[in-house]
């Protein structure tokens, strides 16, 4: 025997594969025809069959078998032929019914009131009732309606066959439709297309039914799904009718191979489940099951296999199923990716026929035939007992096997002695050869003798080549392998262990009795966009590379340095307390602070804000962990960031970032609960001598669980902080247009009304498409309408703010620029700005009758902005000596509790309409 070096598994990295030189042409020729096994068997059974056919001849009619099991199999496939025709009806007028819901979905106008009307009449029509069990549409988030998540419209049939209105779906707190297993498959379907689910127990009408998906598309995007049940309570009797004949039965099993029907129906549904069984798990207590569920899962493995060599999208499509719903499995998810594909090849799928020794209902011997239904993915199995249909041909073999015996065993035992002496004795050979190999542990593995001039030789050569290309494939299989395992645990850019492995590491921790012994860091880095959108993503790579490096060299061998994402990293660290996890902590930030960063010829500052957490002051648990290091890195960085932030019990900073989270949640269910509200404070014209209310600010409200009012400054933080604005401010616009729209003389009386806007919504794409939308649903004169933003919100994205401010003034609104003299404030952004009016900002106006300095800042202001004509509105006036001494500067408006605090849209529409002058409060 040869060597060569093993590669099954037991390769090191970089170790060399030994390779055989082989002649190619040795295999040819190299077996001579009197010599070679095939020539010695086909002489040897030649005589055999010659032997056996003369016997049989004698003493057997040798057709009678084959024309009755050509019979039973023909009567197995026009059994399976009848049922598919018959289940192949039902699915296509369930699937014409879908294909109009759809088409009625996508073609319709958003209106609940016409979706409600049409939809029932149009599932229920007279020739479908009793097959649909229920249907409906159900869109995408928002896309029936743009403020409202979930709309679906979903009908299902109830105990006495009437169709009834299920609300349930729609419930926010509810569990939705959007990732249950018929719906994400929707959205992989191309028009046309019905999906069938797998079979399940509708709870509501407590009968077993499947679900026909069809993707609804709008203009080219999917918009949602429309469905249609299928009840399946008479499909039974119908298998009973078609296999009287044959005294057998048929049951039905969906994609997954899970029970539609079957003729004892309590042994497929699962106790309180709410849905059937597998044929594989109910084949765990019926043993004599397992056959046919084993034949049921190699059908459905050799379906995967095509779908997946047949197209490239299978592997993308199966892996979204997996990551769109919990329902999904892996296994689930591939089946699926095969039903959606539809592959045009199935029928050429080799459906199996099978036998059973002891049939579960029957109690005896079987045959079984499988059908596959291909636009669904569903079998039946049509089952026979052999008995019924075999028994004159059990009796002729039996007197036929008597006269056969004597003759048939000397044929065997002369054909045994042949085939021990030319094929036994070297397949033995080659088991022994092989035998020994598997228990080899050693780095190297035999080779077959190839020196044999038959088949045998010419087996044992190829069997050398193959072990050869193996032994490279593996090889290149470890290198592979080992690859994957880092990607898996590492961040490629920084070669940090990524966010994946950083929890995993930190949930054992939390399992062991160490945890009190660690500290965690969470580092971000400050103006890291500022970097990123002046130099470039190639420049920010680089940094974050920098930074990781760094990382590296101030940390030990033993702590965990990850990357989380972006310019995020977490620091595991053994340490004793609080105090010593801050000093470390404090040195990672100086690190950072002096690598200044050079990119194109300038060099940039780049500091970092830490939050810290000692593991030994909070409860073992990895979620709390990182998110009390996350909220004291907040802390860091609302503290000014370039800063160390450690975590304490009575952390008041942490602390109140949890309270914002908690605000967040409020707002949110604030906006769905419609527990918002808007008061509207008076701005007054100083130019007129009655000091009438010209125009007014819309601020806004919540009402608290206990009915008080709470004000923006307790909730408005929270929302600037996790994004939540952008509902917010459209709230606040809708609502306000909607209340204008109806109050015409009190607009006719004013000449503008103040809507502030964040610097989220201001640079939102949504923003003007939104505004446009609600002007022509509540008919408003935009000149009416005056948008107020700080410098500050501009600054954040100066050229989209300004294109949304010009597009703004295009619609006729007009733009205030608030808090006008705080922060950065220039008055270049004036001349950069589409500004009609300037709100001088309230801390200057508030104490300028004291403060010379401000009363002069205040004079500025005004002075500049009559130049290039704008207006000028003081805000924060809060006395009759402050509104003479704007007055005396020409202040065009004034607006402070001087004058009067914000009020409900009631109270100053009152005041408006009745023509009221303000009486200044002293």
């Amino acid at each position: 025997m040869m060597a060569i070096a093993r590669a099954c598994g037991f390769c090191t990295p970089g170790a060399g594969i030994a390779r055989l030189t082989i002649p190619l042409n040795k295999s040819e020729g190299m077996i001579k025809q009197s010599k070679s096994i095939e020539f010695k068997l086909n002489v040897g059974f030649a005589a055999i069959v010659l032997g056996l056919i003369g016997v049989i001849t004698l003493v057997l009619q040798f057709k009678l078998r084959a024309e009755l099991e050509d019979d039973k199999a023909t009567q197995l496939q026009l059994n399976g032929e009848v049922l598919i025709a018959e289940l192949n009806r039902q699915i296509g007028m369930i699937n014409t019914l879908a294909l109009s819901v759809a088409e009625f979905a996508a073609s319709a106008p958003p209106q609940r009131q016409l979706f409600n009307q049409v939809l029932p009449d149009l599932i229920d029509l007279t020739t479908s009732q009793s097959l649909v069990a229920g249907g409906g549409f159900w869109p995408e988030p928002y896309a029936f309606d743009a403020d409202t998540e979930r709309a679906s419209f979903f009908w299902g049939r109830t105990t006495n066959n009437n169709l009834m209105f299920f609300d349930d779906y729609n419930d926010p707190r509810g569990n939705g439709y959007h990732r249950q297993q018929w719906y994400v498959a929707a959205r992989h379907l191309p028009k046309g297309q019905c999906y069938w689910s797998q079979s399940y127990v509708d709870p509501h009408s407590n009968q077993s039914m499947v679900t026909c998906t069809v993707a609804v598309h709008k203009d080219k995007k999917f918009i949602g799904a429309a469905t249609i049940d299928l009840r399946l309570e008479g499909l039974s009797a119908f298998f009973r009718e078609h296999t009287r004949d044959t005294d057998g039965y048929a049951f039905a099993v969906d994609q997954d191979n899970r029970f539609i029907t079957y003729p004892e129906t309590s042994w497929i549904k699962k106790d309180g489940a709410g849905d059937n069984y597998t044929v594989a798990e109910l084949a765990g207590t019926l043993t004599a099951l397992y056959p046919i569920a084993a034949a049921l899962d190699k059908l459905n493995a050799d379906i995967i296999a095509r779908a997946r060599r047949s197209t490239n999208g299978f592997r993308q499509i199966a892996g979204s199923l997996t990551d769109s719903s919990p329902q999904v499995s892996t296994r689930n998810a591939q089946i699926m990716a095969a039903a959606l594909l539809r592959m045009p090849d199935w029928q050429g799928l080799n459906t199996p026929t099978l036998s059973i020794n002891n049939d579960p209902l029957f109690k005896e011997p079987v045959n079984v035939g499988i059908f596959l239904i291909p636009d669904t993915l569903w079998k039946i199995v049509v089952v026979t007992p052999i008995s019924k249909n075999l028994l004159s041909t059990d009796t002729i073999i039996g007197d036929t096997l008597k006269s056969l015996l004597v003759p048939v065993v000397i044929l065997v035992v002369l054909c045994f002695i042949a085939l021990r002496h030319v094929v036994i004795r070297p397949l033995r050979t080659i088991t022994n050869t092989l035998k020994k190999e598997t228990t080899n542990t050693s780095n190297e593995f035999n080779l077959l003798d190839e020196n044999r001039k038959d088949e045998f030789g010419q087996m044992a050569y190829w069997y050398n080549r193959r072990n050869q290309e193996l032994a490279s494939a593996m090889d290149k299989l470890y290198y592979a392998n080992s690859e994957l395992a880092y990607h898996a645990s590492y961040d490629p850019l920084t070669n940090l262990s990524n966010r994946r492995e950083f929890e995993n590491q930190l949930e054992q921790l939390a399992k062991s009795d160490q945890w009190k012994n660690y500290a965690l860091l969470f580092l971000d880095l400050d103006q890291f966009k500022v970097i990123n959108d002046t130099c470039g993503h190639l420049a920010g790579d680089q940094l974050l590379t920098r930074v990781g490096r760094k990382l590296t060299m101030e940390t030990r061998d033993n702590d965990i340095v990850s990357r989380f994402g972006g310019d995020e990293f977490g620091i595991l660290t053994c340490c004793e307390d609080i105090e010593h996890a801050g000093h470390f902590a404090e040195r990672i930030r100086f690190t950072i602070e002096k690598a200044h960063f050079s990119w194109e010829n300038q060099s940039y500052a780049v500091t970092c804000s830490i939050g810290v957490v000692h593991l030994g002051d909070i409860p073992a648990d990895k979620t709390t962990a990182l998110r009390y290091s996350d909220n004291a890195c907040y802390a860091a960085k609302d503290a000014g960031r370039n800063q160390v932030h450690c975590y304490h019990s009575t952390d008041q900073l942490v602390m109140q970032r949890e309270g914002e989270m908690n605000w967040l949640f409020k707002i949110r269910d604030a906006v769905k609960a419609n527990k918002l509200f808007i008061e509207y404070q008076p701005i007054i014209s100083l130019k007129s001598h009655q000091r009438k209310i010209v125009a007014l600010e819309a601020l806004i409200r919540m009402r608290g669980s206990d009915g008080a009012t709470v004000l923006p400054s307790a909730f408005l933080p929270a929302a600037e902080r996790y994004s939540a604005m952008l509902q917010v401010d459209k709230w606040v616009i809708k609502e306000a247009l909607k209340t204008l729209s109806q109050w015409r003389p009190v607009m006719n009386n004013i000449e503008f009304i103040s809507i502030n806007l964040s610097a989220e919504t201001l640079c939102h794409a949504s923003l003007l498409p939104f505004i446009e939308s609600n002007l022509k649903e509540y008919p408003v004169d935009p000149s009416k309408l005056c948008f107020e933003v700080t410098e500050t919100h501009v600054m954040i994205n100066l050229e989209a703010a300004r294109a949304t401010l010009l597009a703004l003034r295009g619609l006729g609104c007009k733009i205030a620029l608030d808090d006008f003299g705080a922060g950065m404030s220039s008055f270049g952004y004036l001349r950069e700005l589409p500004v009609d009016i300037v709100k001088i900002d309230g801390a200057f106006v508030r104490d300028m009758a004291t403060d010379s300095v401000h009363y002069e800042f205040v004079k500025s202001i005004h002075n500049v902005a009559q130049v290039m004509s704008l207006r000028t509105i003081a805000e924060f006036v809060e006395d009759e000596n402050t509104i003479n001494l704007l007055d005396g500067i020409g202040i065009h408006y004034a607006q402070g509790y001087a004058i009067d605090k914000p009020q409900s849209w009631s109270i100053v529409a009152t005041m408006i309409t009745n023509d009221n002058i303000i009486a200044f409060a002293k």
